[in-house]
């Protein structure tokens, strides 16, 4: 079990961290994008002006979400595509 989370999470930094990714539904709304890793340097307050000032006018909303299985949180955008 401890080697399928350090597998996902080793999964999770090479994608996440390596910058911004837009996933779209079927219907192209609302799209999703992951703004990087919540934490020691980006809290909540910073997920929030990252999604907002990435996304003005586009009903922008932030959301630091649980990496299961580990402390580390992704911060994603959810916003109008």
């Amino acid at each position: 079990m401890s080697l399928i989370s350090q597998t996902l999470l080793i999964f999770l930094f090479l994608i996440f961290g390596s910058g911004s990714i837009v996933v779209a539904s079927k219907n192209a709304t609302p799209c999703l994008t992951y703004l990087g890793i919540c934490g020691g340097s980006c809290d909540k307050k910073c997920c929030d002006d990252k999604c907002i000032n990435s996304f003005q006018g586009k009903n922008p909303y932030s959301i630091c979400q649980l990496i299961p299985g580990n402390p580390g949180r992704l911060c994603n955008c959810y916003h109008d595509c």
